[in-house]
């Protein structure tokens, strides 16, 4: 019998990069269908529990295939972003033809 195992389980803990968050960003909601994706989201970024600023861009098309939004900590997304266009930047770079899409860059 196959038994599912949680990613804990086999890697063990993940890293923790931001263990006591500061400037957080709160909601995004993404619909799926026929014709292609729907993302909304807010733009505000909190610093505690104050309202901080009202127009932080957590929303960043990567290629044609992928687009990245995260909610949380605005340093994590900044920095998830650059590793991703590094990413993507270096497939360009290859000249294969290769193309990431969202589920290439999970793997």
């Amino acid at each position: 019998v196959y038994k599912r195992q949680e990613y804990t389980e086999v890697y063990g803990e993940p890293v923790k990069h931001t263990s006591d968050p500061i400037v957080t960003g709160s909601s995004v909601v993404a619909l799926h269908f026929n014709g292609g994706v729907i993302i909304g989201m807010d733009t505000t970024s909190s610093y505690g529990k104050m309202a901080m600023y009202k127009n932080v861009n957590k929303f960043e098309v990567i290629n044609q295939q992928t687009v990245y939004a995260a909610s949380g900590e605005v340093s994590d997304f900044q920095e998830l972003t650059r590793f991703l266009r590094e990413v993507e930047r270096r497939s360009l770079n290859a000249a294969d033809g290769y193309t990431h899409n969202a589920v290439s860059y999970t793997h």
